[in-house]
């Protein structure tokens, strides 16, 4: 109408929201979970201070960004919601703010990097081809320290978090371990404690919760039923004489 050109392409947000959640390595089951969304009622603890720390990472995002600060979730119990909470997290601000984000698990992050080894030169960290785990807004780094960390991986993983913490790129990190505990270099504990607020999840195994949950269903369902239906709706039987 103003007689110009269209010089600018631009993505459908919703678009562009999905390609970004798809990308991010957030895992395929909780893709579509957003902190909204978040079964907080699961937990049979208080955990209201936990979930007001969560919600404001997430709605006041860009406040936390602006001081540099990410989140350190921590929980000795196996199952607790760690890794769902930092995927809801990780993809309510990829809908949000419509910003990239980075999901790995930590065993991954390694993989990823031995894979792209020089291998002329084997002290030497191909970080062009590694970029997106330096340069994207939020890293969520996935159970740090389930496995053991070799020297080689301590070291890498230093130079990850010193790199991060020098351009004020936050980090959220999930572990079993407490910070203090974490089996890294103590110089990545030090970055890690500057630039995350530590937030201790119940000890909790909600996992094991919700697959109770899903085995009484069917347990329920198997005690209302006093016969078995196919999949057509009639039971398994009824036209046995047709099919002979």
């Amino acid at each position: 109408p103003a007689g110009g050109e269209i010089s600018t392409m631009m993505y459908c947000p919703y678009c562009r929201t999905d390609m970004l959640k798809n990308v991010s390595g957030i895992m395929a089951e909780y893709r579509e979970l957003d902190i909204a969304r978040f079964p907080w009622e699961t937990y049979k603890t208080d955990i209201t201070t936990v979930r007001k720390t969560i919600e404001s990472f997430v709605y006041d995002f860009r406040k936390w960004q602006d001081t540099g600060v990410g989140l350190y979730i921590c929980s000795q119990a196996t199952g607790s919601g760690k890794t769902m909470v930092a995927s809801a997290i990780c993809g309510s601000i990829c809908s949000k703010y419509n910003i990239a984000a980075r999901f790995t698990k930590v065993e991954d992050f390694f993989d990823d990097i031995k894979k792209n080894y020089d291998s002329k030169d084997k002290d030497e960290l191909p970080k062009v081809s590694l970029r997106r785990y330096f340069d994207t807004e939020l890293l969520v780094l996935d159970d740090l320290g389930v496995s053991a960390i070799s020297p080689w991986g301590k070291d890498m993983l230093h130079s990850l978090v010193n790199e991060r913490y020098k351009t004020k790129k936050l980090c959220i990190v999930t572990s079993n371990y407490t910070l203090a505990e974490l089996p890294v270099h103590p110089a990545t504990k030090d970055r890690l404690n500057d630039m995350c607020l530590v937030v201790y999840f119940p000890e909790e195994p909600i996992r094991a919760y919700k697959a109770k949950e899903r085995k009484d269903q069917m347990v329920k369902l198997v005690a209302s039923n006093d016969r078995f239906s196919d999949a057509s709706g009639g039971t398994p039987f009824k036209n046995k004489e047709k099919h002979k």
